[in-house]
């Protein structure tokens, strides 16, 4: 009985050291946003730009507001559909969706883009951190 008892421990305590191995499960990994090294930049290019152009020329978004501000745009007398705009009621959610176009889409594309480390396309790297640029440029304009 007590070598059985033995030789059960032996097997459990080989058992429990061969099951696991720490690259069996890696929580660090990002799943969700795959790197430019697995997806390609020629496929994460298109993508950046549209959430450039999104940014820029959707219905109330940076250039609209440029527009109105710099007052190429003007309203009739009694009726307009920008009263914030022209008013410069600005707020803690005035325009949030440039901030969350940008931050959230633009910029992780082409910081993916700029993580590139192949040196057959550094092209896409510069545009990366052009366009990083650019977008940052446009969030310190409206939000300061």
């Amino acid at each position: 009985m007590k070598k059985n008892v033995i030789y059960l421990s032996i097997l459990f305590v080989t058992l429990f050291m061969v099951s696991c191995s720490e690259s069996y499960l890696d929580v660090n990994t990002d799943t969700n946003s795959p790197t430019a090294d697995v997806v390609g930049p020629e496929l994460i290019l298109p993508g950046a730009q549209w959430y450039t152009a999104e940014t820029m020329f959707r219905d109330r978004y940076a250039n609209t507001l440029g527009n109105m501000f710099m007052y190429n745009w003007s309203q009739s007398d009694g009726f307009s559909w920008y009263n914030d705009e022209f008013l410069y009621n600005v707020t803690s959610s005035f325009y949030d969706q440039i901030w969350d176009l940008t931050y959230r889409n633009a910029l992780k594309q082409y910081a993916a883009l700029r993580s590139y480390s192949g040196d057959e396309n550094v092209n896409y790297r510069a545009i990366g951190k052009i366009m990083e640029s650019f977008h940052f440029q446009i969030l310190v304009d409206i939000y300061g």
